[in-house]
Order: C-alpha cells, then sequence, then structure tokens
C-alpha cells in the first residue's frame, strides 16, 4: 500500500485533530500530533542497528520521531509503529513506515516515507517489558 494512501487515514483519527505547523513555513503538507511508541531497525555496513522511541507528529508522508540514540542521516530505516485502532475482531496494529532520515539531532529525527503498510501485531511487540529504551547493534 503507499504512503499516501496508508497516511491518510490520520485525517480521520480523532486522536490526532490537533495540527502542527513550521513556524518557517517551509511545510506544505499538514502535521498530526501523534505521540506512539515504536521500534526501528537500519543497517550500517554488516552491522544492524535497532532502537526504540515515541513518535511526535506524522504528515502523509513523513514521521518525526524521538529515540534512544541519533540516527545517521541519510540511513534507510524501518518504523514499526503501535498504531491506536483495532481491528473489529479487537486485533491490535501496527504500522510499519520505511524510508530514508532527512534529519537527525539529539532531540529526534524525521523520516521521509517511502512505503508502508498496517500489520496485526504480536501480543508483546510493545509490551512493559519491552518498553525500556534500548539501543542494540549487531555485527
Amino acid at each position: 500500500m503507499g504512503s499516501r494512501k496508508t497516511l491518510s487515514v490520520l485525517a480521520n483519527l480523532p486522536a490526532v485533530s490537533q495540527r502542527v505547523r513550521a513556524a518557517s513555513g517551509r511545510r506544505v503538507r499538514t502535521r498530526y500530533e501523534l505521540r506512539r511508541e515504536l521500534r526501528f531497525s537500519y543497517r550500517r555496513g554488516s552491522s544492524l542497528f535497532l532502537g526504540s522511541g515515541r513518535t511526535q507528529d506524522m504528515s502523509d508522508d513523513g514521521i518525526r520521531f524521538e529515540s534512544d540514540h541519533q540516527i545517521p542521516l541519510n540511513s534507510e530505516i524501518e518504523l514499526q509503529i503501535s498504531w491506536p485502532l483495532r481491528l473489529k475482531n479487537g486485533s491490535e496494529l501496527v504500522l510499519i513506515a520505511r524510508g530514508k532520515i532527512l534529519r537527525s539531532d539529539p532531540y529526534g529525527s524525521v523520516l521521509k516515507v517511502n512505503s508502508c503498510e498496517f500489520q496485526t501485531r504480536g501480543d508483546r511487540a510493545f509490551s512493559p517489558e519491552a518498553d525500556a529504551p534500548t539501543c542494540s547493534v549487531f555485527a
């Protein structure tokens, strides 16, 4: 599913009604405040980095988030975001977003979304035991 179609559901969420605009006026897309837990992964050379964080806001083609460490610019990354809505059968959802990091500093990062999709998630994907900030590196 394409990023524009998938992230366009933001406009229908009551929990994301607050719009966020940059003071510079450089953004042309509306951003919605949405604070959700996330997990991420990216590769640098032969090393796999895993981490956690929290979304700050989203638009139909970008996600701003804070994380447990600064992510290098231009990293190809996958975010797994805990979604606030459930399916009719009660299954929880996770938004899987993939793309490149456009901006990153000690306060957060911005992902330019290239693709995304909703998936059902396991019971323990965002359990309290997994909420402790971690950054793992597998070489």
